[in-house]
C-alpha cells in the first residue's frame, strides 16, 4: 500500500509524503478489501450490478474529501480500478470530455440503480457503459474498462489537436 501512495504522490502531487501514514490508517479503517469482496465477481447485468461499484466509489471519495478537503473523483476511480480493473471505469477530465462528445444525452441512456453515488462519476459510468454496450453490439467486442479508457484518451487527443488547429 505504501508504494502505491508514494507513486500517486509523485505522479499527481496529491499527497505530501508525510501524509502517507495517516492516509494508510484512514484507508485501513475504510476496510476497502471487505467492500471490494462484496462486489460481483462478474458483471452480468451492468445497469444493475454497477450500482454497488458507484456506491463504493462515492464512499472512497467521501473518505478522500475528509482527508484533503477536495473532491478526488479521478483519484478514487484510478485507485479502485487498480484494485478491480474489471469493474471500475477510469475517470479524468480528458475521458469525461471525450465520452460526452461521442455518447447521446443522458436522457437517452439507461440509468444505473444505486444506493448512493457521486453524480459526476455516475453520469460518466452511464455513458461508459453505453459506449461499452454499443461497441459490443456493433463490433462483437467485449471491452474492459481499461480498453474503454484508451479509446477515450485517443478521442481526447484528437479533440486537443482540433483545438490547436483552430487557434492557428
Amino acid at each position: 500500500m505504501t508504494a502505491f501512495y508514494t507513486k500517486m504522490q509523485l505522479q499527481f502531487g496529491l499527497l505530501k509524503l508525510k501524509a502517507i501514514y495517516p492516509v494508510k490508517i484512514y484507508v485501513k479503517k475504510f476496510k476497502l478489501d471487505g467492500k471490494l469482496d462484496v462486489l460481483p465477481k462478474q458483471i452480468v447485468n451492468p445497469w444493475h450490478d454497477l450500482g454497488s461499484v458507484l456506491t463504493i466509489h462515492k464512499r472512497l471519495m467521501d473518505l478522500l474529501f475528509n482527508l484533503t478537503g477536495l473532491e478526488k473523483r479521478a483519484l478514487a476511480s484510478k485507485y479502485l480500478h487498480f484494485h478491480r480493473p474489471d469493474l471500475f471505469f477510469i475517470y479524468d477530465r480528458r475521458a469525461k470530455e471525450a465520452i460526452i462528445k461521442i455518447t447521446p444525452k443522458l436522457t437517452k441512456i439507461k440509468d444505473i440503480i444505486t444506493e448512493e453515488s457521486d453524480s459526476e462519476y455516475h453520469m460518466f459510468c452511464r455513458r461508459s457503459q453505453y459506449l461499452h454496450d454499443s461497441i459490443r453490439e456493433k463490433y462483437h467486442k467485449n471491452l474492459t474498462p481499461r480498453q474503454i479508457d484508451k479509446i477515450l484518451l485517443r478521442i481526447s487527443d484528437r479533440i486537443e489537436r482540433e483545438r490547436r488547429k483552430q487557434k492557428l
